[in-house]
């Protein structure tokens, strides 16, 4: 059934709205990206604590600042850092670039920890531009 059973189950750090195309303002499919995000990055989650995406700018299944942001509009899936849906993303990327945009942004995350440092505290030095830099699709 796909039930969340486990308590370290990456998915319970995820929020995600109804999205396209259950949702008239959703530009994104949210609950596909989460799915694939749980699945294929868990250490990204795992280092934002907390993961939102949201089809559009009004943040319905998260209305709070998260660490990570994915937000759909007109211009492609925004990241937004530290922020809510409803701010200005740092970044663009198009959705059928949002997979590689994510493996990149886990890659700083997995690759670029200091010693001692847990991923969380990576994710946070890392900072918006570097995040942006490896999220923004490339032309």
């Amino acid at each position: 059934l796909d039930l969340v059973i486990e308590p370290t189950d990456p998915r319970l750090g995820v929020s995600a709205c109804a999205g396209a195309p259950a949702c008239a303002s959703g530009h994104i499919e949210t609950r596909a990206i989460a799915a694939a995000l749980a699945g294929r990055q868990p250490d990204l989650i795992a280092a934002a604590r907390h993961v939102h995406i949201s089809g559009c700018a009004k943040g319905c299944a998260h209305p709070a600042p998260a660490a990570i942001t994915l937000v759909g509009d007109e211009n492609g899936v925004g990241l937004v850092v530290n922020g809510t849906a409803r701010q200005k993303p740092a970044a663009y990327t198009r959705s059928d670039t949002l997979a590689e945009s994510l493996q990149r942004l886990a890659g700083l995350v997995n690759e670029g920890g200091a010693a001692g440092e847990n991923k969380a505290g990576c994710l946070s030095r890392i900072g918006e531009d570097r995040l942006a830099s490896a999220f923004r699709q490339e032309v």
